[in-house]
């Protein structure tokens, strides 16, 4: 009786922190109130150094609520999954994955002879890009995206700090807790926290608030289902899930 107290009580507090880092990550996007629409570079500026201080925050969520007899088995850094075994695994599956997705884009592209663009093989053809100095020709496209705020957000920082906050830092938790399959089910709904449709602005202030609060509701309910009625999901913390 007193294990499977612990083993909920456990439970609740992984997550817990999990929605906690969830909700401090979406807050240091918000902290800076700042006038100007997502899409203005002074506010793109603004949240790159919020996000580059939580990739030094996010890990201290998770060495407070891993189980310290992990780190007598993996160091620290294999528990954020920085390490080369299954590298090549980790690098070949999800890019696969991630052209399987978008294959109807990508044929889409390279039916239109973009992607002879992209390469510079096509020099007659352009490109329209969205920059000052107006569009860009096929062989300057990638020069103008990587100098291109809302390009470099979308492509290169929001996809890192994200997928390094809610998979390398969360998962973790979550594992400690819930079976592999359970926890990547639970944690798009933490990434949902930070994704909801929250508008900038203070106009909108009272819409975020109540968005909030139904969502961490729902969530709450899901959680109960989830830990409390089943003890299975919950395993002993002497004997960590990770790795």
């Amino acid at each position: 009786m007193e294990h499977g107290l612990n083993a909920i009580f456990g439970c609740v507090v992984s997550v817990g922190l999990c929605l906690l880092l969830s909700v401090v990550y979406l807050a240091s996007l918000h902290v800076w109130n700042s006038p100007f629409s997502r899409d203005h570079p002074t506010t793109i500026k603004k949240r790159f150094v919020s996000v580059f201080f939580m990739l030094f925050v996010a890990p201290c969520f998770l060495y407070i609520g891993l189980d310290k007899n992990t780190l007598q088995k993996v160091s620290f850094l294999e528990v954020l999954g920085v390490k080369s075994k299954g590298l090549w695994q980790a690098l070949i599956v999800p890019l696969l994955l991630t052209v399987v997705l978008f294959l109807g884009p990508i044929s889409m592209e390279v039916s239109n002879s973009l992607g002879k663009l992209y390469a510079g093989k096509s020099r007659r053809m352009k490109m329209s890009i969205s920059t000052d100095d107006g569009p860009v020709s096929g062989e300057g496209a990638w020069h103008a995206n990587f100098t291109n705020l809302i390009w470099i957000r979308n492509h290169l920082v929001a996809p890192f700090s994200e997928e390094f906050t809610y998979r390398s830092c969360m998962l973790p938790l979550l594992l400690q807790c819930f079976p592999a399959t359970t926890a990547i089910a639970v944690n798009p709904l933490l990434f949902g926290i930070g994704a909801g449709p929250v508008r900038d602005g203070p106009q909108h202030g009272s819409e975020n608030i109540m968005f909030s609060v139904r969502l961490y509701d729902d969530f709450r309910r899901i959680l109960g289902l989830l830990v409390v009625p089943h003890r299975s999901f919950c395993v002993d913390f002497r004997r960590p899930r990770i790795l």
